[in-house]
């Protein structure tokens, strides 16, 4: 017997004069019962936390829920951003493309300038010398 059930029978027994059956049979008796409240109450209490763990659970699920529709519209702004992207890129490859041909335009202007300039004053010195 465990120590409360010792003292229960000795209570029984010897304080309230009991029989050595009766306090046995009552002991086993409160005993029994107490161990069945005691089962009542943790089902209760599993009862309880049950409730209070599936109202966390839907809390974790709107927050799920939240997070999933804030994903979505980073998605949304991160395709956005990449076509912006992607329309800047072209822009910039044709801006490339336009600057070159300026420069290679510039440099043949610039090449039959000196040509030019070099005849001129080849022509000059030609004349100056045949006087």
């Amino acid at each position: 017997m465990e120590t409360p059930n010792i003292q229960l029978y000795n209570l029984f027994r010897q304080d309230l004069h009991f029989t050595d059956g009766k306090s046995l049979e009552l002991m086993r008796l409160l005993d029994k019962e107490y161990k069945s409240g005691v089962k009542e109450d943790i089902a209760a209490l599993g009862r309880s936390l049950d409730a209070r763990f599936d109202k966390i659970d839907t809390r974790f699920q709107t927050i799920e829920d939240c997070l999933s529709t804030h994903d979505k519209r980073f998605d949304a702004l991160d395709n956005k951003m990449d076509k912006n992207y992607a329309a800047l890129d072209s822009k910039i490859d044709i801006k490339t493309a336009e600057l070159r041909t300026e420069i290679h335009r510039s440099r043949a202007s610039i090449i039959i300038w000196v040509i030019g300039f070099v005849l001129t004053i080849f022509a000059l010195a030609v004349g100056l010398l045949k006087k």
